[in-house]
């Protein structure tokens, strides 16, 4: 059992992911201007440059986690695990109202093993994603966009609505952005049945982001010259002083063979 009150491992994966299909990440909102796009996607207001906000690629992974792993997540926002254990959990925290290391302890072992990683309303999450912003090369951001034209859907029909044409702005495949994501005090167990699982998926090139997914928008993939760092307390001070220049990446394979 692994929580935050002291440092045991850190595990960071730094890549580049691209888009294989064209990507739409919805700012929200719609344009009454008839020179703009109505749906743009979200970007940047100090650069105005698209990127792909780690929240939502963080969420895209727990949807894959429970798509493997059925029958032990929970609806998170309506019916998580720790609303099912709430009377044990009410218990808990009357029992250790003063010793609050030891109700954290027993909050972590009472919620699911994807609440544990991904966090809950009881628990801190275990995963960090930056903001994905798109790479430079040689002065030059690397991406590009471009517009789709939309048909809204009569919903009692099934066909196309009337007079309901919209367009959307998109990321172009090819696009490259920067991914660092962080897990934090993982235990082995974890490290298996999630981290090398979700570097995987995004190896894979199956994973989907954003909107109209249904439309054949949205895989991604992670390019295969990524990194994994493993952080402990034999290097933690190194890596505090220095970055990760001073640590030692280590080859995907050689990695997943230590869990096997």
């Amino acid at each position: 059992m692994l929580l935050f009150d002291k440092f045991e491992n850190r595990y960071i994966v730094r890549g580049i992911i691209t888009n294989l299909n064209p990507v739409h990440i919805g700012a929200g909102g719609s344009s009454f201007n008839p020179l703009e796009v109505d749906n743009r996607i979200v970007r940047y207001t100090s650069t105005n440059e698209p990127y792909i906000p780690g929240s939502s690629l963080k969420g895209v992974l727990r949807s894959f986690i429970e798509q493997v792993y059925p029958k032990e997540h929970c609806w998170v926002t309506i019916n998580p695990c720790s609303k099912k254990k709430e009377k044990e959990i009410e218990k808990k925290r009357e029992t250790y109202s003063k010793n609050p290391k030891e109700y954290a302890k027993e909050v972590y072992s009472l919620i699911c093993d994807i609440c544990k990683v991904f966090g809950s309303q009881e628990t801190a999450s275990k995963i960090y994603i930056s903001d994905l912003k798109v790479r430079e090369e040689n002065g030059k951001k690397l991406y590009k966009l471009g517009v789709r034209d939309g048909v809204g859907i009569d919903r009692d029909t099934g066909t196309a609505a009337y007079r309901i044409k919209y367009d959307f702005e998109v990321i172009e495949p090819g696009a490259q952005f920067d991914l660092y994501m962080v897990f934090e005090n993982l235990e082995n167990e974890y490290v298996k049945s999630f981290l090398i699982p979700i570097v995987e998926v995004l190896k894979s090139g199956e994973l989907k982001i954003g909107g109209k997914t249904s439309r054949g928008l949205g895989r991604i993939k992670l390019l295969e010259d990524f990194k994994i760092y493993k952080i402990t307390k034999d290097n933690i001070k190194d890596y505090l002083e220095e970055g990760l220049n001073e640590i030692e990446p280590l080859p995907w394979a050689d990695f997943k063979k230590q869990f096997e």
